[in-house]
């Protein structure tokens, strides 16, 4: 930065970041989103059939501190006391920090009903979400977040958390709550599980914030940014 980079960042969030905790110009740091693929195909049978059930909450990502994951085991709990038939799927390896995710576990009533399959391949993973009900995100930091983009290419309601750049990423296209929220959390589950309503705006708004995400627009504005750096 001293000799005078530029830096490119996948969100405004870390974009701002970047500004104030570096003495570095503004303009030469500069946001240009990732495209985000379509998910294509996805066996929702499949999906039910790895889940162990054909409803169920479904969680991506590594098990660690930053995706708060024991939040939602919490608020998945109380979810299930009212409703027998709901499952929680988190899918994602191990990370560190996982000691407080088992507690949470151990803690809940209806941990027979949290699924835990570790590491997913891309095809179970496109299939996980093609059947699940909702896909939950709680993140408490994200730069971008794929996630809940891809529940929406294949027409899963989201529910995310209002922390890191997931409000900018999702739009409107996601309920929010807070992450430190577990009640907040599972009210907004239950009702895009129990609302058509609402499910059937979220899906229609999530179809159209995916395809806001093109490779396309993010090749030309990288394109950019390459000649802004060499003029």
């Amino acid at each position: 930065m001293r000799r005078g980079a530029w830096i490119h960042t996948t969100s405004d969030f870390v974009r701002d970041e970047v500004v104030t905790a570096f003495p570095v110009p503004a303009e030469r740091v500069v946001r240009v989103y990732p495209g985000v693929p379509p998910v294509h195909g996805g066996d929702a049978a499949h999906g039910h059939a790895l889940a162990g059930s054909a409803r169920y909450v479904l969680a991506v990502g590594t098990i660690e501190p930053r995706k708060n994951f024991p939040v939602l085991v919490r608020a998945f709990d109380a979810l299930a006391a009212d409703d027998p038939d709901i499952r929680l799927v988190v899918a994602g390896q191990r990370g560190w920090g996982s000691d407080e995710f088992d507690a949470a576990l151990t803690a809940a009533r209806h941990r027979d009903r949290v699924h835990t399959p570790g590491y997913v391949s891309a095809d179970d993973r496109a299939d996980l979400l093609a059947g699940a009900s909702v896909l939950a995100f709680p993140s408490h930091y994200e730069g971008f977040g794929f996630p809940p983009l891809e529940a929406m290419a294949a027409g899963i309601p989201v529910v995310a958390s209002r922390a890191g750049a997931v409000p900018e990423v999702v739009g409107d296209a996601a309920r929010l709550v807070d992450p430190d929220d577990a009640d907040a959390l599972a009210g907004a589950l239950h009702a895009v599980l129990t609302d058509d309503t609402t499910r059937r705006d979220l899906v229609a708004r999530g179809r159209a914030r995916h395809d806001a995400f093109s490779w396309v627009q993010t090749v030309d504005e990288l394109l950019d940014l390459y000649r802004a750096v060499r003029t």
